[in-house]
């Protein structure tokens, strides 16, 4: 496989895969700057540029590091990017047993009595 030469190159496609951790990008000046120089907030940028950066974006699971949204690994630390869980927390489950089985002793207890009299 061929290596590529990634400082020739204004942006490095490896960073996206972790395997160059540094990567260059060009601001609105030309000047070449490190990507971990790289500030969401700065004003250099015009506000839809800004916007448009921000809404691609979200943080590692594991160590916080702004990283595209789409990424499943995070090209800073490794860690894989798992998307949150949609079962529900396990007291949840717990609680509403615990309310199923009350209302049913409550309907049978009245079910019980009725019968008696």
């Amino acid at each position: 496989m061929k290596k590529l030469d990634c400082t020739q190159t204004k942006l490095c496609l490896h960073d996206h895969f972790g395997l160059h951790k540094i990567a260059e990008f060009p601001d609105q000046s030309g000047r070449i700057r490190l990507y971990s120089e790289y500030d969401p907030e700065d004003e250099d940028l015009p506000d839809s540029v800004d916007e448009d950066l921000e809404a691609d974006q979200k943080q590692c699971v594991d160590c916080g590091q702004w990283i595209h949204e789409d990424a499943e690994i995070c090209p800073a630390c490794g860690a894989f990017q798992v998307a949150a869980s949609t079962r529900p927390a396990p007291w949840v489950v717990v609680v509403a047993v615990l309310l199923l089985i009350g209302m049913v002793a409550k309907l049978l207890l009245n079910l019980m009595s009725v019968n008696k009299m």
